[in-house]
């Protein structure tokens, strides 16, 4: 296989400038001496090191000539000692052509290619010739001559080559060369133009490796071997044709060094072969050491007897760098040859010394590589390595150590208990194809219930990734059932994920069950326990319970999960816990630090469902750009590991986006693809907000039937045993518009008698309970207290859009109470976060009501615009907090006069900064104080009253 069959990925500008040297033959035609004129010529030099891809491009011209003939030579190192050998691979096709050149020249070539007897070549006339041949070879028909190699051409033969390449583009001739950058020859001083052909960039180079893998790539595997490969696209096609499907699949280790593949073997085993030994044998240890470190890799050279000189001369030879941090091959290829090749007890001796002379996780990858067979005390040193660093060693390495361990384990219980270790760090990395290897492995060696039971939690863990909740918690609950009296232990541990299975079921009922059996057998709740529990409770709609149960803990749980403890539920229950008790603030910025922490230690399987949390809050937080860019990431990691599960939350994230932003076609997309899941899955906990964002969208376009029909769906369903889950989706209050709008109070006020009794454990929904009163309670003198009540939640205002719809429903009540002053900022300060969020179903709703007031025109745009500024346009509730904060207002002050939250007035404040270039409020008073009337929309002096 060779680059090009892969379509020349990030090839464009080389593809380009090889096209317009081939394109200036065609202008040519057929040429006859004394006839036409010939067409364009040019001459290219295409620089590069080994596995650059210099082959392909010129492969590439040569399918692009058309009907121009080809002459092609390479260089070939075995025949670079053998004047004349690369002239008679180009010339041997039109060498009937000699008759046409000039006796002396002629005599040259004959000489060169023995077709004469002679004592010796003039040089000149030899070049001469060359230029003069290729000159009467394209009066017959356009020529495109390709050199590849130039460096390893014999001398000779290259001198002719460039001299003639200097002036075929005169004879309309095209060539195209190709070299190393430091061959002989192929430096600025041979006079042509070059072109350095460079790596490929990251995107390019993932294709390429998915295109020439011979099967398909795991996404872990591939980052990998884009990142070994280094843009080089030799080692792009050649690494995954070293590799095994089940490698390839992540079913199986892939070590360091990579394996080296058919072509890598062709292009540098002849160039190590004629190396020294010694520097050989240094090349080995470095390739060995990885990141050892460049003085261990020198003192591990030195322990094996070898001169240090052996390293200066490979740097010399251009093989590697020496820098501080190790010894760094040029070439990744060469790093893979210069290791396999050797033989394996020089392998296993590079590996001790440099064990002698590291440290820790190093340490013990060597001592692993240098044994033969089961090596007890290597196996616990790998053992104990990757617990001694599980918080700050990538999570695919310390699987990596457990499996080595257990390869290097003789017990088959034990080692089968090893083999589950493993396992259980490569789900964390998202590997599922390597935990069901590992976890049928360590079946076959042991009968022992209890680590039987930790890989049957582990294959209902790979259920519950791919959705397939019921099915999990069944699997669960009947596993801790058979171990329960053996290991208590590991049916607590089995337990515990019941109840997160059922709970994503939508079982509510059962996660309870699961959770109360769990802390019974355990016979304590660890912090994992208490947030699952607490999560249970708030999903059922108890949130008060919840937050009590969270508080009793809170303080150990957020110190258990910032020291890297708790991977699973800690690290994805937590921060989702949080955002249900309205807690917006705090979960985010926990949820920030462990989507870092994932990234840094690649713990790629929990990534996907943190995603979705961070998407979910910027949503809430008024975000939504964001948000929708983390749910988008997170659809595609989920994507790629097959967890449908998240992808499905995540499209519900981007569902609601489209509801609220009233783009109908995208919203049926995403909720489609979610319900897809959904009942396949038996992922019940979907049904809320699915049907959730499938009623807002209809609400917001007025079709409050439409919307009455979805969200009646959530109250049957949870009457029928489905978790609520008021802290999540704000659900009730649009379920109680919709109803008392088609005339059906009675059953919106039977909800939320139902749901509201635990309202006080999250401030956002206390605030939904309190719009759904006022709401229910709109003939009567109350509903303008509950009104107050949801504008005033402590805690609550960190979301914009639900606050803006309090301030909407409230303003409208003003309206027909005929208090059109008092309702005019209301519907003024609801438009414009509308606005500012893109939701124009609502601030079209929101300026209709304001038409009607008569205090500001309906639509987007102000009425009468004020004098023509460059300052952006800002909308008027940004002009409001503009003057207001610019004229001395805190903070709160603002809020109290606009009757916003002090987390509206920020949001509103950072779009202000945005928009007019400032970046403190100084800057903002200054600007101000000189734009006073020219701020559009706005006159001078204008003062903004209740």
């Amino acid at each position: 296989m060779w680059y090009g069959e892969f379509g020349l990925q990030g090839r464009k500008f080389e593809r380009h400038i090889i096209d317009q040297v081939v394109d200036g033959l065609r202008s040519r035609g057929g040429a006859t001496p004394g006839g036409d004129t010939p067409g364009s010529g040019d001459s290219l030099l295409l620089l590069g090191e080994a596995g650059i891809g210099k082959s392909a491009l010129l492969r590439y011209a040569a399918d692009r000539a058309g009907d121009a003939r080809v002459l092609a030579t390479g260089g070939v190192p075995a025949e670079a000692a053998l004047p004349f050998a690369g002239l008679h691979a180009l010339l041997g096709p039109v060498l009937h052509l000699l008759p046409e050149l000039p006796a002396r020249q002629a005599a040259a070539l004959s000489a060169a290619f023995a077709l004469v007897p002679a004592t010796g070549v003039d040089p000149f006339a030899l070049a001469a010739g060359t230029f003069q041949l290729l000159a009467a070879a394209a009066r017959e028909r356009p020529l495109l001559v390709l050199v590849d190699d130039l460096q390893s051409l014999d001398e000779t033969s290259r001198e002719a080559l460039l001299f003639a390449a200097r002036r075929t583009p005169a004879e309309g001739i095209a060539t195209l060369l190709s070299a190393t950058a430091d061959g002989p020859g192929c430096g600025a001083e041979n006079g042509l133009r070059a072109h350095r052909v460079p790596r490929l960039d990251p995107v390019s180079a993932r294709e390429l490796l998915l295109r020439a893998s011979p099967s398909p790539v795991d996404g872990a595997v591939a980052d990998r071997l884009v990142d070994a490969a280094g843009g080089l696209p030799l080692a792009l096609v050649d690494l995954p044709a070293a590799l095994t499907p089940a490698q390839l699949a992540g079913a199986a280790p892939v070590r360091d060094p990579l394996p080296a593949g058919p072509e890598a073997r062709r292009v540098f085993g002849p160039r190590l072969a004629a190396l020294d030994p010694a520097v050989r044998a240094a090349l080995l240890v470095a390739a060995a050491a990885g990141d050892a470190g460049f003085t261990a890799t020198i003192d591990a050279v030195a322990a094996l007897g070898i001169d240090i000189a052996a390293l200066a001369a490979a740097e010399a030879a251009g093989l590697v760098r020496m820098e501080e941090d190790g010894v760094a091959f040029r070439n990744p290829l060469l790093r893979s040859v210069a290791y396999h090749e050797a033989a394996p007890a020089n392998r296993r001796a590079a590996h001790r010394a440099l064990a002698a002379v590291t440290a820790q996780v190093p340490r013990a990858w060597h001592l692993a590589a240098a044994a033969l067979r089961p090596d007890e005390e290597t196996a616990d040193e790998l053992e104990r390595t990757a617990a001694r660093e599980a918080a700050h060693l990538p999570v695919p390495e310390a699987a990596q150590l457990v499996e080595r361990a257990a390869e290097l384990t003789g017990p088959e219980e034990r080692r089968a208990a090893r083999l589950v270790s493993a396992a259980e760090s490569w789900q964390l990395a998202g590997a599922g194809e390597r935990v069901r290897d590992l976890v049928d492995r360590a079946g076959r060696l042991t009968g022992d219930l209890a680590v039987r039971g930790r890989a049957q939690d582990l294959m209902a863990r790979e259920e519950l990734r791919r959705g397939r909740a019921g099915h999990a918690h069944r699997q669960l609950a009947r596993e801790a059932a058979r171990v329960r009296g053996t290991a208590p232990a590991v049916a607590a541990a089995l337990l515990l994920d019941a109840a997160t299975a059922a709970r994503l079921a939508g079982d509510t009922a059962a996660a309870l069950v699961a959770v109360r059996q769990a802390r019974l057998v355990s016979g304590a709740a660890n912090g994992a326990l208490v947030v699952e529990h607490a999560a249970v409770l708030a999903c059922a709609g108890r949130l008060t319970e919840a937050r009590a149960l969270l508080d009793e803990r809170r303080a150990d749980l957020e110190k258990e999960v910032l020291a890297g403890g708790g991977h699973r539920t800690l690290w994805t229950g937590l921060p989702s816990l949080l955002a249900r008790l309205g807690e917006l603030d705090a979960a985010l910025l926990l949820v920030d630090d462990l989507v870092s922490r994932c990234r840094l230690l690649d713990v790629t399987g929990l990534l996907p469902g943190l995603l979705v949390t961070r998407a979910e809050l910027h949503l809430r937080a008024g975000d939504w750009d964001t948000a929708a860019a983390d749910a988008g990431e997170a659809t595609a990691a989920a994507g790629r590991l097959g967890q449908d599960g998240d992808a499905a939350a995540a499209q519900v994230c981007l569902g609601r986006i489209a509801a609220a932003r009233g783009a109908r076609a995208q919203c049926a997309a995403h909720l489609a693809q979610a319900r897809e899941v959904r009942t396949r899955g038996q992922l019940g906990a979907l049904a809320v907000p699915v049907e959730a964002a499938a009623g807002l969208l209809e609400l917001g376009e007025g079709d409050h039937e439409a919307a009455y029909a979805r969200l009646e769906q959530i109250v049957r369903q949870v009457e029928a045993g489905l978790a609520p889950d008021p802290g999540a989706v704000c659900w009730l209050p649009d379920f109680v518009e919709a109803a008392v709008r088609v005339s059906r109070p009675d059953e919106a006020r039977r909800v939320v008698a139902a749901v509201s009794p635990h309202a006080a454990g999250s401030p956002p929904f206390a605030a939904a309970v309190a719009r759904s009163r006022a709401l229910l309670a709109a003939g009567t003198d109350a509903a303008e207290q509950w009104f107050h009540a949801a504008l005033r939640v402590d805690g609550a205002g960190a979301e914009p859009f639900e606050r803006a719809r309090d301030a909407l429903c409230y303003g409208e009540w003003l309206r027909r109470h005929d208090r059109a002053g008092e309702a005019a900022p209301r519907l003024a300060a609801a438009r414009a976060t509308f606005e500012t969020l893109g939701a124009a179903p609502w601030a079209g709703r929101a300026g209709r009501a304001l038409s009607a007031v008569d205090k500001i025109p309906s639509g987007t745009e102000d009425a009468a615009p004020g004098p023509r500024t460059p300052l952006p346009r800002l909308t008027e509730q940004e002009r409001r907090v503009t003057l207001l904060v610019g004229r001395g207002a805190t903070n709160r002050e603002a809020a109290r006069e606009l009757f916003l939250s002090t987390k509206t007035i920020e949001f509103h404040l950072r779009s202000v900064y945005r928009k007019l270039g400032v970046r403190s409020r100084a800057e903002l008073a200054n600007l101000v104080g000189r734009s006073a009337g020219d701020i559009p929309g706005t006159a001078a002096g204008e003062t903004l009253g209740r």
